[in-house]
């Protein structure tokens, strides 16, 4: 006889702007704002896919994905946030 299990649910993916404003963890909401900055992007709104991804960005200064992200912006040169500008230009 083969024993009944529950079938496994299906993960809800929640809007990225739900999690930014429900998370804590600084990864989830990384991922987020690299999402948000990402179809902010898709849709030409330029200013405010660079505010997203400079979120994420200083949520994880190690994270390249960011950095990448305002590279394919065009952006990465205009930085503003002192300790950010210098680590930028030297990656």
């Amino acid at each position: 006889m083969r024993a009944m299990h529950a079938p496994t649910p299906t993960p809800v993916r929640r809007h990225p702007g739900l999690l930014l404003v429900e998370e804590t963890d600084p990864a989830i909401r990384l991922a987020a704002h690299l999402e948000l900055g990402r179809r902010a992007a898709a849709r030409s709104d330029l200013d405010t896919a660079e505010t997203h991804f400079r979120a994420a960005l200083e949520l994880d200064p190690s994270d390249s994905r960011p950095r990448a992200e305002l590279r394919g912006l065009g952006r990465v040169g205009e930085v503003k946030k002192g300790f950010f500008k210098g680590w930028l230009r030297n990656r």
